[in-house]
């Protein structure tokens, strides 16, 4: 049985049912989508859940079926002894060259990170390594960060799953977001387009 382990890369390909065609695939759709909205740096994509096992997407990020359900396997095979999954968030970013960058954030849950297409450094609490296509990198609450690549003009996607356990979902202790308020107050992060509400309203009704 495949271990999981927070900060040790994974092949999704060795892993999964996953072949590289199929990956290529999606990285072909998700460049010529027009459902991505532009945020610091990169353009993203992103789905929210509300502490499911299974993933419903929309009929037009068919595409993307098959890959979220080969992450939300490797995502179960990470959990602990008695725990059960409660996915959050998937997330896509889209590069359209080496120059985009994601600055060092951390989250409040666990996720696994794919990468399509051009390689990229990936910096993890100060360590880097070089995540290709098909790399998956599981991480827990690690700092991290994308920097940028000088010279490199190919594209690149990362599709990422943000869960943690069901006993977390329902004590509310997990999150997207590092902080509350900064991309919303929920499970989720939020894009700041759909963030405009007052403050006081923005704190989500558990009732």
């Amino acid at each position: 049985t495949l271990r999981v382990v927070s900060g040790r890369m994974v092949s999704l390909m060795r892993a999964t049912f996953m072949t590289e065609a199929m990956l290529t695939f999606v990285l072909r759709w998700a460049m010529q989508s027009s459902d991505f909205r532009w945020f610091a740096g990169r353009s993203v994509l992103d789905f929210k859940f509300e502490g499911t096992q299974s993933l419903d997407l929309p009929p037009s990020c068919q595409p993307l079926r098959p890959l979220a359900a080969a992450l939300v396997a490797l995502a179960a095979q990470s959990l602990r002894e008695g725990e059960s999954l409660a996915v959050i968030q998937l997330l896509l970013n889209r590069f359209k060259d080496g120059g985009d960058e994601v600055k060092p954030h951390k989250h409040r849950c666990r996720q696994v990170c794919l990468s399509l297409g051009a390689e990229r450094e990936l910096d993890v609490e100060g360590k880097v390594q070089v995540m290709r296509h098909g790399d998956c990198m599981p991480l827990n609450t690690e700092t991290h960060s994308v920097p940028p690549t000088k010279g490199s003009g190919k594209p690149r996607v990362s599709v990422c799953l943000f869960y943690g356990s069901t006993q977390e979902y329902q004590e509310r202790s997990i999150s997207v977001n590092a902080n509350d308020g900064w991309h919303g107050y929920s499970y989720w992060w939020e894009h700041p387009q759909d963030f405009k509400r007052p403050q006081q309203s923005r704190r989500p009704n558990y009732g």
